[in-house]
């Protein structure tokens, strides 16, 4: 996991992961390998990046999902499109809709809420296995109990893969086998969430404040 507020440098951090913005050698590997001996498109077969603005086809719910699975489209089944809707707590919205995954969402979404565009971006990742899956601050739609069951199911789907949370929420960050706290582009502590509220007065401070508005944040109701 990875917290931090605006301008702490987490946007940066993900491009620079993502291969997006140029990277001197010896900064980052994959293993044993500099990303910067690997192409843009070979590194997309191993990183798979859950953005906060996912872009959306004029197509159907359905067609969308599967535009995760790429050239493996054809061997894709409804009922890995149900399973992987059903990890991102979209099932019950899709359900609703009349003509459920076959539903037309418009020009980039807009049939859709906030929420359900980023759970809709988290069933296309979930579709295909990938050695990474980075989530770019993708739950700050959904309410906390959502965001929970979503995490449970990305967990479960995640078997062998790695997974990297990025988030200004501790909520979406405590089961986290790690996590780094940044703060002017700088990592400022780092351990597990137990540690770190024991042994980092500012991660402890941000989950008090948060806990407290918790309970009062509304629901992504689907409008």
């Amino acid at each position: 996991g990875v917290l931090g507020s605006i301008g702490s440098g987490k946007s940066t951090l993900v491009n620079c992961l993502n291969h997006h913005l140029a990277v001197e050698q010896g900064q980052i590997f994959w293993g044993d390998e500099d990303i910067t001996t690997i192409s843009r498109r070979d590194w997309r077969r191993y990183v798979r990046t859950i953005t906060q603005d996912p872009y959306l086809f004029s197509d159907t719910i359905a067609e969308n999902v599967k535009f995760g699975a790429k050239r493996n489209v054809q061997s894709v089944s409804d009922t890995d499109v149900d399973a992987v809707l059903s990890l991102s707590q979209l099932s019950d919205d899709v359900q609703r809709f009349g003509e459920g995954v076959e539903t037309l969402v418009g020009e980039k979404g807009i049939m859709l809420s906030g929420g359900q565009k980023q759970r809709l971006s988290i069933a296309r990742a979930l579709l295909t296995p990938s050695d990474l899956i980075i989530m770019d601050n993708v739950l700050s739609a959904v309410d906390y109990e959502t965001e929970r069951s979503i995490l449970k199911g990305v967990f479960a789907r995640i078997e062998n893969q790695s997974l990297l949370v990025v988030s200004h929420r501790i909520s979406a960050l405590e089961y986290m086998d790690k996590i780094l706290v940044l703060e002017q582009g700088e990592i400022i502590a780092e351990g597990s969430h137990e540690a770190l509220l024991k042994d980092s007065e500012y991660y402890r401070e941000t989950w008090e404040l948060q806990q407290h508005s918790a309970s009062s944040q509304p629901a992504d109701t689907g409008t």
